[in-house]
């Protein structure tokens, strides 16, 4: 519990947010964050819309603490047709530095309607395949992330 006296005492520069302890902090970041699904953004477009919420844009210290929060709660999704989605995917992982791709936990590529087999088990052999296509793209531009982050699915028009 933070004593009346600390909000008093924060001089006028310094958020309120920050007399908190950094695991509410944290907790408020989550929660700010909620989950959320993001496509990924064309790296050739001339207005490119801000992946990262305003909070993540307020200061430095927020950035720093709240960016690993905000790639923790949030899936970055390529959908295309077969792999020409995902190239846009790889080419935005690239514009990124170790550390940042070191953060995202959530990729998710989604294959289009028709790319579904008519079964299960054909639908799943088709998955792996991409999701071997996928990690081979990845590694041929010198983009790693972390074990588990990348996954492949059929897209059921939903989302």
């Amino acid at each position: 519990m933070v004593a009346a006296g600390a909000l008093a005492a924060a001089p006028y520069n310094t958020s309120i947010l920050f007399t908190l302890p950094l695991e509410l902090r944290e907790m408020i970041y989550d929660y700010v964050f909620g989950h959320r699904i993001i496509l990924f953004p064309r790296p050739d477009d001339p207005r490119p819309k801000h992946l990262h919420p305003r909070l993540l844009r307020t200061c430095k210290t927020i950035r720093t603490e709240a960016l690993p929060r905000f790639y923790k709660c949030t899936t970055l999704r390529a959908q295309s047709w077969w792999l020409r989605g995902f190239d846009q995917a790889v080419q935005w992982l690239e514009l990124k530095d170790e550390e940042v791709r070191q953060m995202i936990c959530h990729v998710e590529y989604m294959l289009a309607p028709h790319c579904e087999g008519d079964d299960e088990e054909e639908r799943v052999r088709i998955e792996e395949w991409v999701l071997s296509e996928c990690v081979e793209e990845l590694w041929c531009g010198g983009v790693v992330l972390g074990k588990g982050a990348l996954r492949v699915k059929a897209w059921n028009g939903e989302g």
